[in-house]
């Protein structure tokens, strides 16, 4: 494997909790850092946009993110959320998840999956298979997932074990992917901030486009600027809301926390924090009325 270099990780966050794992005669492994260096030949703007956050938590968590998705779908009526990874299209995510902790590892990086244009990515597929909707809908998913997971180990110089499940329960179809934080040689693995923060996005992005067969138009480039401006607007102000009504012993401290990190994490998850807000305040003002 060519190697990879050392760098800082995710704003920092990152450096104390990389370790090896603590499993018995397993050598201590040098930290390393992928994606160091990565440059895109291609503006971002012309792409079909995908949605790529990449975020970690400590592998404690990950049984709880699945089961989470789990019991969301159920509610919704839908069948079991199947997890899948790079080439099965069912699997065993708990036995991935156990396999993982008697590994020893510490964190894992949870990167969902989101394409703007879902329903024009749906039909491409059920035209290329011949799959119904509700099948092509979980086909389309995968494959994007797979193409996104594929090139980072190109980009990267290195095999990664990852596992996702497609979450259907939102108006925003998008996929959880679920990535080991250690690389093909059993070292603990970080990926570099610019990678972060364009490689994943650019990488799906390209793919979506390939699979559509056209780029975005002037107008459509316009319509995103204004909808990524809108974003930033509502979360501006939300943060604002939620400091207020913390300062205001409206909401606990804990509450502020969760608030504030699902106000970043999608659309869905942004529309529920307001909506909170919402009744937060409409019982603030009947209390007051009393």
């Amino acid at each position: 494997m060519r190697p990879i270099g050392m760098l800082e990780g995710l704003k920092g966050k990152l450096r104390p909790r990389m370790r090896a794992g603590r499993v018995p005669d397993r050598i201590e492994r040098a930290r390393v850092t992928v994606g160091v260096g990565w440059t895109s030949r291609k503006s971002l703007a012309v792409l079909q946009r995908v949605v790529v956050k990449v975020s970690y938590e400590g592998i404690h968590k990950l049984k709880e993110r699945l089961d989470y998705i789990r019991q969301e779908e159920k509610a919704q009526g839908q069948e079991h959320a199947r997890a899948f990874d790079a080439s099965r299209n069912e699997i065993d995510a708990d036995a991935a998840i156990e396999r993982w902790q008697s590994a020893g590892d510490d964190i894992f990086f949870k990167i969902p999956i989101s394409p703007e244009k879902p329903a024009e990515l749906v039909r491409a597929v059920m035209n290329e298979t011949g799959l119904p909707e509700a099948e092509a809908r979980e086909e389309a998913m995968r494959q994007l997932t797979r193409a996104t997971m594929s090139a980072a180990e190109r980009d990267w110089g290195t095999r990664v074990q990852y596992f996702a499940v497609t979450h259907f329960d939102t108006k925003t179809l998008h996929t959880h992917a679920f990535l080991r934080a250690v690389d093909e040689d059993g070292n603990p693995m970080r990926i570099d901030r610019e990678y972060i923060k364009e490689g994943f996005r650019i990488r799906a992005s390209q793919w979506v486009t390939r699979k559509l067969g056209q780029f975005r138009t002037e107008q459509e480039i316009r319509q995103g600027v204004a909808k990524t401006r809108t974003i930033r607007q509502e979360i501006a102000a939300g943060k604002l809301r939620i400091a207020q009504a913390r300062a205001e012993g409206r909401i606990t401290r804990d509450e502020a926390f969760k608030l504030r990190r699902s106000l970043v994490r999608g659309d869905a998850e942004r529309a529920s924090v307001l909506q909170t807000l919402d009744q937060v305040e409409r019982r603030r003002l009947q209390r007051q009325e009393i």
